[in-house]
């Protein structure tokens, strides 16, 4: 049984799957089934008393420069296993040489089945790169919420995806439908809703940046539940200098283990985007990425100094 809920924040239409946006990103999914982009390795640990968590790692996937002969972008997918199917969260760690700030994240969020986390990674560096997928996986019920938006041609766009009322947060994401390498995640994290208190739990928030040539569509989704105590840490703001990168991690307390995690970037700016976010081990006995967040920033020229910060949503267990 799919024990999982899919909400939409715009309207009953655009929130079922045969919409325009819905139907654009199976296209997306069709496109990955059917050049091996969808990646079901589970090298990942389970670990006991971890709150019904699975976690997930992918092999190391090529993350090739094609962007002399194509978009740039690749594409690639992280299947939940069969007895944790629903993605709390998921991340993309990204490496290779760049010395042009020309490796980021184009879309990391929830796949449109809820079954998976989708990622697509940019590379016009010149080099061929790598990456690493991670996807948190529940057996829980949980409710997922998406908000579209359209982002133009040159410009940035924020949407946020509120959570129902007597849910919380636990992790989110970022997607993009069109466009080349030029289009990246620029802030994508928990954020607050529509209840009484101003704390970042009950919502999810992103931006994204469009430096093609024509519209395109984001959406922020929201992986919500109902069920479990939650907290959202917030690491230190951390200053990213005009043409330099800057990295930060943030770890769960004792007791508790990560859901999901996310960057903010202090204002939307084509020229500041996210390289990578992903889950991190901590000081603790296993190996398991199951302790904290890891993001980086990339201040690609904006002309001034950005800041930044990490976030981890944690769950007690």
């Amino acid at each position: 049984m799919l024990r999982r809920s899919r909400v939409g924040t715009e309207s009953a239409h655009q929130s079922h799957p045969a919409s325009r946006q819905r139907a654009a990103r199976l296209m997306v999914l069709a496109t990955i089934l059917a050049t091996g982009g969808a990646i079901t390795a589970t090298d990942g640990v389970a670990l006991a008393g971890t709150g019904g968590l699975v976690y997930i790692r992918s092999a190391v996937l090529p993350l090739p420069d094609t962007s002399g002969s194509g978009d740039g972008v690749t594409a690639a997918s992280l299947a939940c296993p069969s007895s944790h199917l629903n993605p709390t969260g998921g991340g993309v760690n990204i490496s290779g040489p760049d010395p042009n700030l020309d490796l980021e994240i184009k879309s990391s969020g929830p796949g449109v089945l809820d079954d998976r986390w989708d990622v697509q990674g940019n590379n016009s560096s010149g080099s061929d790169a790598h990456m690493t997928l991670y996807a948190i996986c529940s057996s829980s019920h949980l409710v997922y919420v998406h908000k579209t938006a359209h982002v133009p041609a040159g410009g940035t766009e924020s949407a946020k995806a509120r959570c129902p009322a007597g849910t919380k947060v636990v992790g989110g994401g970022v997607s993009t439908v069109g466009g080349d390498h030029s289009v990246e995640v620029n802030s994508s994290e928990p954020a607050d809703g529509s209840d009484s208190n101003h704390r970042p739990d009950d919502a999810w928030f992103g931006t994204a940046n469009n430096g093609f040539g024509a519209a395109l569509t984001m959406e922020v989704d929201a992986v919500c539940s109902a069920h479990g105590q939650y907290m959202v840490v917030v690491g230190s703001r951390t200053t990213v200098p005009d043409g330099a990168i800057a990295t930060s991690a943030v770890r769960c307390p004792h007791g508790t283990r990560v859901t999901g995690g996310g960057t903010d970037i202090d204002r939307p700016d084509t020229s500041l985007e996210v390289h990578d976010g992903f889950p991190i081990d901590g000081n603790d006995a296993d190996t398991t990425r199951d302790d904290g967040w890891q993001s980086t920033v990339y201040n690609d020229d904006s002309g001034n100094t950005a800041h930044m910060k990490t976030f981890a949503i944690c769950k007690k267990v």
